[in-house]
């Protein structure tokens, strides 16, 4: 979900390998970062929504001071994972439209 399986070997056999391949293949959620389009604050366990259903849930996030706008990262369903897409965030019974990046948001 992380997307961080590159760092294990799958090429030798190690305990929890079998687990970590069955995982690996059964996994809805991937780890992402997003840029609303204001000032609004997304925080830890606010939801994402896609077409009015919830996809994903968000794990952190801030007002950037170089941005000036609301980022966070969060895992969010991988149909809709895709950088670029348009994704909505509930923040205090409001929707509020975000683009997903990847997680390095400010080069």
């Amino acid at each position: 979900e992380a997307s961080i399986s590159f760092i294990v070997n799958f090429e030798h056999n190690f305990i929890g390998k079998e687990i970590l391949l069955e995982q690996k293949t059964q996994y809805n959620n991937i780890f992402r970062g997003f840029k609303l389009e204001n000032r609004n604050i997304p925080r830890n366990g606010y939801d994402i929504y896609v077409n009015d259903k919830i996809e994903g849930k968000i794990t952190s996030g801030t007002l950037s001071p170089i941005l000036n706008i609301g980022i966070g990262l969060g895992y969010i369903n991988k149909e809709y994972s895709k950088t670029g897409n348009e994704i909505f965030i509930n923040i205090r019974n409001n929707k509020v439209k975000a683009e997903v990046v990847k997680p390095k948001i400010v080069k």
